[in-house]
């Protein structure tokens, strides 16, 4: 009597924890929620580890220097007009606003990682490739337009937006103009950071996958074993 309510009491406990774990993640298997940890914690690693890649970087100067074509002849008249100091005091001023914007955003930036319904086959993530969680998160997080308002604030405060609308301003004033400049800079200048830190998360990605070393979670041990590249 004593074994059959033993017994009665197991099965009872194991019906309770099953129906929690379909409770926590309804329509989802046992091992896709494991799968989805996995893949949130892979996306929260890559995005602390690109936010740490990128602090103190020069990106300012790095997104200058991607737009040199476009820029070219904006750099030539102002440096005949002597302005190549303010050019320079401006570049640093943007490396200053990329470094304050990630600090600002970076709490954001995970917060969001934990919060986002995934709505793709957690299988299909593990399984599409290096970068696959990274494009997914970065193609989904509600981030470009609230970066963006943030760099257009940390401009405004430090200067950079006044002192490259008065440049832009005294470029595209010149007589027989033929190619006015139009440039959103805030706007070019958080796409810009959000490419990069895309690009930082997918390398730390791409390491998680490939070297089991890195793994320091048990949850991204169990998730990634099984996906090993040979």
């Amino acid at each position: 009597m004593k074994i059959n309510k033993f017994i009665s009491f197991i099965i009872l406990a194991c019906l309770v924890a099953c129906a929690d774990l379909q409770d926590a993640m309804p329509g989802m298997s046992y091992s896709d929620r494991t799968l989805l940890k996995g893949v949130q914690a892979c996306a929260t690693y890559s995005m602390q580890k690109a936010v740490v890649d990128l602090d103190k970087q020069a990106i300012g100067e790095e997104f200058w220097l991607s737009n040199k074509r476009e820029f070219q002849d904006f750099e030539m008249i102002l440096k005949k007009l002597k302005k190549e100091d303010e050019l320079t005091e401006l570049v640093a001023l943007l490396n200053q606003t990329t470094e304050e914007v990630l600090k600002l955003e970076a709490q954001s930036f995970n917060a969001q990682i934990s919060t986002l319904h995934v709505s793709e086959d957690p299988e299909y993530l593990m399984e599409s490739g290096f970068r696959a969680i990274t494009d997914y998160y970065m193609g989904n997080l509600k981030i470009q337009g609230h970066v963006g308002d943030t760099m257009l604030k940390v401009m405004q405060e430090n200067g950079a937006q006044e002192k490259f609308t008065n440049l832009l301003k005294l470029y595209n004033d010149i007589p027989y103009q033929e190619s006015p400049i139009e440039f959103v800079l805030h706007s070019k200048l958080s796409s810009f950071l959000l490419n990069e830190l895309s690009d930082r998360m997918a390398f730390h990605e791409k390491e998680l996958r490939t070297n089991p070393q890195l793994r320091n979670t048990q949850i991204l041990k169990k998730t990634f074993a099984d996906y090993d590249y040979m």
